[in-house]
């Protein structure tokens, strides 16, 4: 029936630990590779090439030897079409599948994904109260630190180590900034001059602060308690606090957190420090 030329071919699981089928794996030896998956199946050479997504007349010469396989690639496809188990893998030289699939929820680092900041506001200050360190890299900064009733101003903890990271009110980045969202210049640097005003008050109050000023157009704005991030991003129409907002947690076989950490240490390096 036309349908079985479409249908995947199954091999029988003792077929594939035979000594002599692991031997011919062992040797890529294509040519008996499908020999043996026809003697034990009764598939045509259209059915195998059906399965291994090629032509009959390359099946063909595979199988008479007048074309050899040589790529990685395409021996995983050989090993993908005809199903091949994890110990026939091996012996062809391949990566396990296990290997291969790794399960999301063994890489998940964005724990969880808020509409806005303000609906992760009850999480942040919750996480900050308790917070030994705490970096923060924004913009202006005046939702978070830079008014009394900012996000993290009367919440952080008098003996946690505060970093904050704010863009430079006379760069060009901070015009280029204003003009995007539709402010003027003057009105937009004054805004960081307010915070960082306001961030000297508590450095004067006996506060442990390290203030910065970086020089380039801003991407993210992320802040991050201990080591937990809430991380959001700057886009050409749209402030941060206004974007969805990710909580990313360490996670030792991810990446995101890393990046992100790694991301607020260079930003440090090349800014200017100026308390």
């Amino acid at each position: 029936m036309l349908g079985e030329s479409f249908a995947p071919i199954v091999i029988p699981a003792p077929v594939w630990e035979r000594q002599d089928m692991l031997q011919v794996l062992r040797n890529r030896d294509v040519a008996s590779l499908l020999r043996f998956v026809q003697q034990h199946t009764g598939a045509s050479q259209q059915r195998l090439a059906t399965v291994l997504e090629m032509s009959q007349g390359r099946v063909n010469e595979l199988i008479n030897r007048r074309r050899r396989v040589t790529s990685l690639g395409s021996f995983e496809r050989l090993a993908d079409g005809l199903r091949m188990p994890d110990n026939a893998r091996i012996a062809l030289g391949l990566a396990p599948i296990e290997c291969n699939r790794v399960m999301l929820t063994d890489l998940a680092e964005i724990t969880t994904t808020y509409p806005s900041q303000a609906d992760a506001a009850e999480e942040i200050r919750a996480l900050a109260k308790a917070a030994a360190t705490v970096d923060v890299m924004a913009v202006r900064g005046l939702g978070l630190l830079g008014l009394n009733d900012s996000l993290l101003r009367e919440l952080i903890p008098p003996e946690a180590r505060l970093r904050v990271l704010l863009l430079d009110p006379d760069s060009d980045a901070a015009a280029y900034r204003a003009s995007e969202i539709g402010e003027s210049s003057e009105s937009f640097a004054a805004g960081i001059r307010l915070s960082i005003a306001r961030l000297r008050e508590l450095a004067s109050a006996g506060r442990t602060i390290e203030l910065y000023t970086y020089d380039q157009v801003p991407v993210w704005r992320i802040i991050k308690l201990d080591s937990i991030f809430f991380v959001s991003a700057f886009t050409v129409q749209q402030e941060a606090h206004s974007c969805p907002t990710h909580r990313i947690e360490p996670n030792a076989r991810g990446v995101l957190h890393h990046a992100f950490a790694r991301t607020l240490e260079q930003a440090a390096v090349t800014s200017r420090r100026i308390m």
